[in-house]
């Protein structure tokens, strides 16, 4: 089990912490499910850029990013090393600790 401490860029957004995540699960499917505004214009297939975050702590509990992630993330304007799309974050089993910002809440 997981827990996933969100953070927003804008701060006019508190913070938010998500605890007993289950492994199995994409970071944008547990943000969706928590009530989290998240934009994914392509529902989750990695065909955009929409649900781009940033994994500040706990990369290593995701699995790696595919090739498809890596060209999609070229198209992202505030592009960082910690850049991810939210919908190719899948949880790998185990526990630990997530540390997710979001660039932009809407």
């Amino acid at each position: 089990m997981y827990t996933i401490n969100i953070s927003f860029t804008d701060k006019k957004t508190l913070p938010l912490q998500l605890k007993r995540e289950a492994a199995g699960q994409t970071l944008l499917e547990v943000l969706l499910n928590s009530d989290v505004n998240i934009r994914h214009d392509c529902g989750g297939i990695c065909h955009c850029t929409t649900c781009h975050i940033y994994i500040e702590k706990g990369g290593n509990f995701l699995e790696e990013p595919s090739k498809r992630e890596t060209d999609f993330l070229k198209k992202v304007a505030q592009l960082k090393p910690e850049s991810r799309l939210a919908c190719q974050c899948l949880m790998l089993e185990g526990k630990g600790e997530i540390l997710v910002r979001l660039p932009n809440a809407e």
